[in-house]
């Protein structure tokens, strides 16, 4: 539809009413000849990049493979990224906030002699960086993507190779899914990874934080609710842990894919060897030592003023091990004390049942070797 182009000027419109016309004809016809030299040559890339919303970056693919490793700064990568103010600003900002609070943290923490208000606003205002940072990385990759694509069709063959995507993939999230040419799915890979840093962050702050909270009178929260937040927090950092691990997985079936190489990849194998590790650590698992670990951690937990989490703890530790009712009297109290009286009612009835039966298992055994039944 380029080949032609008719330019009718309103102005020039009298003129031809005039009489002008062959002139205005001549005008036309140049500017006819004029379209059709410049149709198909490098000049139109803009136009045709323009209509479908997508430019032609500046650069090479090893820059293009490079830009991802920047994670925030990865938004100046691009002419479309350099021209949002507000996306340079969170990722520079975020860059420099993390790196002054990460070399000042011990002396944050340790000031006032202890957790304090400092302490709680640098917590936060690291939660909110670090959440920044990655929306700023994942704006970046999905800006370098598309308007680098051709750059990442002209990356080396070995920097494709599903070994390389599985390498570099399991330490960079979702830089497997980027040489792969999945832009998206490595900016999603990306928040997944953000989850787990946020869930560690928080469960490495944690004791700070509860210790504040006691001692932070009126502005204190709700021990049980800060309690919850933190076992939320634990929840989403498993899910962004399985996350890591699934988009490493895809990246390099993904990588194996545009090889060519629909048998025998590494991600087959990494996939095979992520079984074998299930299937071990089902083998070698023992309930017992796991249930004594958690009792223990429900108890020292407790003694620090915790309620809920000891109580999941020794609710998890009586049912790895249902033999000790000493996990079951720990749950009961723990119930209780959370003013769970139906919980601990049942708990303690189901208790008893137990003990009845082996009371009466122990005094048949012992009648029919003639011993005492008492």
């Amino acid at each position: 539809m380029s080949g032609k182009v008719w330019v009718i000027e309103p102005d020039k419109a009298p003129e031809q009413a005039a009489g002008g016309g062959d002139q205005n004809c001549a005008d036309i016809h140049e500017r006819i000849v004029r379209s059709k030299s410049t149709a198909g040559k490098p000049g139109s890339k803009a136009q045709s990049a323009a209509k479908t919303g997508r430019g032609n970056e500046d650069g090479s693919p090893a820059l293009s493979v490079l830009a991802y490793l920047l994670g925030p700064l990865s938004i100046l990568a691009t002419s479309h990224g350099r021209q949002s103010k507000l996306w340079i600003s969170i990722g520079i900002a975020s860059v420099v906030v993390l790196e002054f609070i990460t070399l000042r943290a011990k002396a944050i923490f340790s000031a006032s002699g202890g957790p304090g208000i400092a302490f709680v606003i640098w917590a936060l205002i690291a939660f909110v960086m670090t959440l920044a940072g990655f929306a700023a990385w994942a704006r970046g990759v999905t800006l370098l993507g598309t308007r680098r694509g051709w750059h990442m069709r002209r990356l080396p063959g070995w920097i494709r190779e599903p070994g390389v995507a599985a390498v570099f993939g399991l330490v960079v999230p979702g830089f497997g899914l980027y040489v792969a040419g999945h832009p998206r799915r490595a900016a999603c890979a990306l928040f997944g990874a953000c989850a787990a840093v946020l869930s560690a962050l928080a469960l490495w702050l944690a004791p700070g934080l509860w210790r504040w909270n006691q001692a932070a009178g009126a502005f204190a929260v709700q021990s049980d609710a800060l309690e919850r937040v933190l076992l939320v927090m634990g929840t989403v950092g498993l899910l962004g842990a399985l996350a890591w691990i699934i988009q490493w997985l895809d990246g390099v079936r993904l990588a194996g894919y545009r090889t060519g190489r629909d048998e025998g990849t590494p991600g087959d194998w990494a996939a095979a060897a992520l079984l074998v590790a299930m299937v071990a650590f089902l083998t070698m698992f023992h309930p017992a030592n796991l249930a004594e670990t958690l009792d223990n951690f429900a108890v020292s937990t407790r003694l620090d003023g915790l309620r809920v989490i000891p109580l999941y703890a020794s609710e998890a530790a009586m049912r790895l091990d249902p033999s000790q009712p000493t996990y079951v009297l720990h749950a009961v109290e723990m119930n209780v004390s959370l003013g769970r009286t139906e919980a601990a009612r049942a708990l303690r009835q189901g208790l008893d049942e137990r003990w009845k039966a082996y009371e009466m298992m122990v005094g048949n055994a012992s009648g029919a070797m003639g011993g005492p039944t008492q």
